[in-house]
């Protein structure tokens, strides 16, 4: 490994609180101030979990800073445990956050979009406003979460579970929803124009005012 690929592995150890001895310098580390990471880390790096993890105990605002200054990292966050967490407006947009966990955390305002949430638990969850735009869902449960005004614009939610789940207003234009559960979910004023429903089971789901896409109207008229 060259000095600039041990400098990033050297800084990516140090702001994940874990002390870890270098084989570049021969001495032990612990954390280090974030200012100095943005020196470090390399366009399309991946960074691992303990970093933002570290971020996400101090809340949206200081993860959403140390993100801007990193435009170009690629955070691996699956399975992270974000269960009861108050992290409103905060921007997980392009996260590999696949098999997380954030049962009835708050997130209203958050941006999901272009995220991997195949398999992200969010029941209970406060989703509203959140923007899921092209985001790869398949398998989430959302289950008895509110997505009140939630943009799912080209969302892949192939087999999600949205069981009594508050859907009031949310867009789905193009969103691929083949296979997903939506039983007595609220979907009214929702926005399926272009969704695929496809073998979705909308038991007892309601729908009034909500634009359906053209092969639902039909088979409702």
């Amino acid at each position: 490994m060259g000095p600039i690929g041990e400098g990033y592995w050297i800084v990516s150890s140090i702001i994940g609180g874990r002390s870890r001895k270098s084989s570049r310098f021969g001495s032990d580390f612990g954390y280090a101030v974030l200012r100095y990471v943005t020196l470090f880390i390399l366009p399309g790096e991946s960074v691992s979990s303990s970093v933002p993890e570290r971020l996400l105990s101090e809340g949206a605002s200081a993860f959403n800073t140390w993100r801007a200054n990193q435009p170009d990292a690629v955070l691996d966050l699956k399975g992270v445990d974000l269960s009861g967490v108050q992290l409103e407006d905060i921007n997980f947009s392009g996260c590999d956050l696949a098999g997380a966990l954030f049962a009835v955390t708050e997130l209203a305002g958050a941006n999901f979009s272009g995220a991997d949430l195949a398999g992200t638990t969010f029941t209970g969850a406060d989703l509203s406003r959140c923007d899921f735009s092209d985001a790869h869902m398949s398998g989430a449960e959302l289950s008895y979460a509110t997505l009140t005004l939630a943009d799912m614009t080209g969302a892949q939610l192939g087999g999600a579970r949205m069981t009594e789940s508050v859907l009031h207003g949310c867009i789905f234009s193009r969103a691929h929803l083949e296979g997903a559960i939506l039983r007595r979910a609220i979907l009214t004023g929702a926005n399926l124009s272009g969704a695929d429903l496809s073998g979705a089971d909308l038991t007892g789901a309601v729908l009034d005012g909500a634009i359906l896409p053209i092969s639902l109207a039909t088979r409702k008229a």
